[in-house]
């Protein structure tokens, strides 16, 4: 009978932990019954990984520390720890045993095993057992990491030389995993931008390791450049478009950096209207020169780019009563393509009569947008 109860336990024990090899501590799960843990006399507490912050990837010691209450860890007895999923055993060469117990001859290691993700250590024949509750250290040489940076968790059995169970299955303090070192500096978005003068660009750079965890890395020095001057203003990777004209947004880091494609920036919505031409002085009813004092009308946007995609209406006012002009209210001019932003009105369609100190405004509706002042007009 006795014979029967131990094999059920055995069998027990290796469907409960053989989900472990596996097992994510994102999932935390009760892989043991109340049956396999009430056939088990001892309890191991305290169970810690050291280092509890290490590097992705990388061959590594790891040191394990545990109590066991409740019973003795026995001669030829084994631990069985189990490594998360990405844990590499096969370049382990060596397992140290210690403990705290300063009264006792403390175990050789016997035998190393590996399964899957499973490492089994076998103690020799020759040590003693620690007293119950001591402190024990087994030191790992060759592990090799997991390449994803998160947190971590080892379980870890102890089974006697005649595979009952001693401890069952436990699971440590976390422990977890930090990216390498930056390895990739993309900058995003990529491909050709096309944007407005006034619009707000995010850049952002992906900054990896080698296995593709993110790495946060400060400070990123950001630049525009552009021929034959930058179209805006970037900081923190905030690009605001202001001139026409084509450039590249530069991130870099220390040693990396990446250039993104052209950004294109055109002009942004019509803001207002610079006018210039008329004479200063001129003869009352006396046409004006020719080329010299034509009336030249540009639209600009906010950041003084020509709007030259401005289709709007204008027309012109005088002070003088009796003075003639191209375009009225009723009659205004519309902005074509072919102008590109901006119009020249010849001198030969004004004329003033009236002496005196006169006026010529610009207006779209009710709304005078510029005034050239000033203009004497002599007696004929």
């Amino acid at each position: 009978m006795m014979k029967m109860k131990t094999i059920i336990l055995l069998v027990l024990v290796c469907l409960l932990l053989t989900p472990l090899a596996s097992a994510q501590n994102d999932t935390k799960t009760d892989f043991w019954s109340e049956q396999s843990l009430s056939e088990a006399s001892g309890t191991i507490t305290q169970l810690t990984v050291f280092p509890q912050v290490d590097t992705v990837g990388v061959r590594t010691v790891y040191r394990i520390e545990f109590g066991l209450n409740g019973d003795t860890l026995q001669p030829e007895a084994t631990a069985r720890l189990f490594f998360p999923t990405g844990f590499g055993l096969t370049e382990i060469d060596s397992v140290l045993y210690s403990d705290d117990d300063p009264g006792n001859v403390e175990y050789q290691i016997g035998g190393i095993s590996r399964e899957g993700q499973e490492l089994r250590i076998e103690f020799a024949v020759g040590g003693q057992a620690p007293a119950m509750g001591s402190k024990i250290t087994l030191k790992l040489f060759g592990v090799r990491n997991a390449t994803e940076t998160r947190s971590y968790e080892i379980a870890l059995a102890i089974m006697s030389l005649t595979s009952e169970l001693i401890a069952p299955p436990t699971w440590s303090a976390s422990f977890s995993l930090r990216a390498d070192k930056l390895a990739t500096f993309s900058l995003y978005p990529e491909g050709i931008q096309q944007v407005r003068a006034g619009t707000i660009l995010q850049y952002s750079v992906e900054t990896l390791d080698r296995f593709g965890n993110a790495i946060f890395v400060q400070p990123i020095n950001w630049s525009v450049i552009g021929v034959p001057s930058p179209t805006g203003t970037i900081a923190g990777g905030i690009f605001q478009a202001k001139h026409t004209g084509a450039s590249k947004i530069v991130a870099s880091y220390q040693s990396f950096a990446d250039t993104s494609s052209l950004v294109y920036v055109l002009p942004g919505v019509f803001a207002h209207f610079v006018m210039s031409g008329a004479p200063e002085s001129v003869v009352a009813g006396d046409g004006w020169r020719n080329g010299i004092d034509d009336v030249v009308v540009t639209a600009y946007d906010l950041f003084g780019n020509v709007s030259d995609d401005f289709n709007g209406a204008v027309y012109f006012r005088s002070s003088d009563a009796l003075a003639v002009i191209p375009y009225t209210k009723t009659a205004p001019y519309s902005f074509v393509a072919a102008d590109q932003g901006r119009h020249t009105f010849p001198s030969s369609g004004f004329k003033l009569f009236t002496a005196g100190r006169q006026s010529l405004d610009l207006l779209t509706g009710d709304t005078v947008m510029q005034t050239i002042s000033g203009i004497t007009v002599l007696p004929a």
